[in-house]
């Protein structure tokens, strides 16, 4: 089939990136529909009226069709009851992960499969697929304080996915798309990014949580396991978090949090340099079979730098991986994405179950 004739189906957000995506679409010749993918629809923080809006007002002013799809179950289901069951268990997960693999290259790809086999998803991200010897793999995007190729890294092992997706700004930097927009005088042109959580907007994180956590205080520890303070529930802090706890035990430098006990309701809390760590174990790995060695670099948040690491991979268990880190980091944790790169190609990612530090006894994960 021409390219100029292949149907695309566009996730169009409400946002800037989105909107020049469609307009860079049509402008190649695809033939372009605008999908707004409804996920959520309640408190404060929620932008879906306005995102919705906007998302129609572009495709009319680009005179593209526009439809809205509804997922609000498969979100809940798929991501919010997993984010929260995470926390219940006293990791930090990452919701725009999952909400990337399970709405935007889950449901909303499958609706879309379902529809025309040969047709094509795109959306507004900055990232890039690149073809090496016949495969395409998932490569980070060119502007790199927009890069969002860590949240998308569960398609980066799926070349169906990548065979069948396109990320029109992968390829331009974040003032170049703001530009085109203005340039068009598309109606959102000026609309400022969006913060928060996926389709959930910006909320307070331990105001939200406590709509589905409940508060369960305990104590706080130190490294020697001395009772130094209290806390209002694991799930409401996260490693490297330096307040949100209280003291009956005076210290003269800051704390940190640097680990948690789920088993005994214990928060660890420790020096700025007790919250570097070097050791971290993954699961649930995903990995590119030939991209497999020892020496490559990884990820352990969004926009953070690649670190350079050896890892190794467990013989008998292909989801499970130890990495050592080349320098310390902080706050590394548990619950939070590990993505590897070579370069910068994604070349798979887990799940941080574990971390440690070579320079102090370990008493808390």
């Amino acid at each position: 089939m021409e390219k100029s004739r292949r149907k695309v189906y566009l996730g169009l957000s409400g946002g800037v990136d989105s909107a020049v995506s469609a307009a860079i679409l049509k402008k190649q010749g695809y033939d372009v529909a605008c999908v707004y993918m409804k996920c959520w629809d309640k408190g404060s923080g929620c932008t879906a009226s306005r995102d919705m809006s906007d998302a129609a007002k572009v495709a009319s002013f680009l005179d593209l069709p526009f439809q809205v799809w509804d997922f609000v179950n498969d979100y809940k289901i798929n991501v919010l009851d997993s984010f929260i069951k995470s926390y219940l268990n006293g990791l930090t997960p990452n919701p725009d992960v999952l909400c990337n693999s399970e709405i935007k290259f889950g449901s909303f790809y499958k609706r879309v499969k379902n529809l025309d086999p040969e047709a094509l998803i795109a959306t507004g991200h900055y990232a890039r697929i690149i073809n090496l010897n016949g495969n395409k793999y998932l490569r980070s995007g060119l502007d790199a304080n927009k890069d969002q190729s860590y949240f998308l890294h569960l398609i980066s092992t799926s070349f169906d996915i990548l065979n069948n997706c396109l990320f029109p700004i992968g390829e331009m930097e974040k003032t170049e798309v703001r530009n085109y927009a203005k340039s068009l005088e598309l109606p959102n042109m000026s609309r400022p990014d969006s913060q928060g959580l996926c389709f959930i907007g910006d909320v307070n994180m331990r105001q939200f949580l406590s709509n589905y956590i409940g508060k369960m205080k305990g104590p706080a520890v130190n490294l020697g396991g001395e009772l130094i303070g209290e806390h209002i529930g694991l799930s409401f802090y996260t490693i490297g978090q330096r307040h949100g706890f209280s003291l009956s035990k005076y210290h003269g430098e800051p704390l940190y949090v640097i680990g948690k006990l789920p088993q005994s309701n214990t928060l660890v809390l420790g020096s700025r340099d007790e919250a570097y760590f070097d050791e971290i174990q993954i699961s649930e790995l995903l990995f590119i079979e030939n991209f497999k060695k020892s020496d490559l670099s990884v990820r352990i948040r969004n926009l953070g730098k690649n670190i350079p690491c050896f890892v190794n991979f467990d013989k008998d268990v292909s989801d499970v991986c130890d990495v050592k880190l080349k320098v310390f980091e902080f706050g590394i944790a548990p619950g939070q994405s590990a993505v590897f790169y070579d370069k910068d190609i994604v070349v798979g990612g887990g799940i941080i179950t574990k971390v440690n530090s070579s320079k102090i006894p370990q008493t808390a994960t």
